[in-house]
């Protein structure tokens, strides 16, 4: 699959607050280099109080770079994916991890 980045520090806009990604990176497991991105997601519109979470995005493997924002990828197989999630919440402190799928997105909490 052909992956678009998404801009660093643009706010995504929603209807109780917004998310942004915050960072780019990549890290190698079992050989493999792993893209990912660290998001914070805030709630400060919310009639319900404020709140926040950092997080991280994996869209998947590295294939191939096509340009500096455009990837190719190939989706983690299941038994990876809460591997990678332990890995980041060590390296980046994060409270869960959405991973692509081809099927649906896979949330882990952390």
């Amino acid at each position: 699959m052909v992956f678009d980045h998404p801009v660093l520090f643009e706010q995504v806009t929603a209807i109780g607050g917004y998310y942004t990604f915050v960072k780019e990176s990549t890290m190698l497991f079992e050989g493999k280099e792993i893209l990912y991105y660290i998001g914070a997601g805030v709630v400060d519109t919310s009639c319900c109080g404020t709140a926040g979470c950092i997080y991280a995005y994996v869209p998947g493997v590295i294939r191939e770079r096509i340009s500096p924002v455009k990837t190719v990828i190939e989706y983690m197989d299941g038994s990876s994916i809460s591997e990678v999630a332990c890995l980041l919440k060590k390296t980046e402190n994060i409270s869960q991890a959405i991973f692509l799928t081809e099927t649906q997105s896979v949330h882990v909490v952390v």
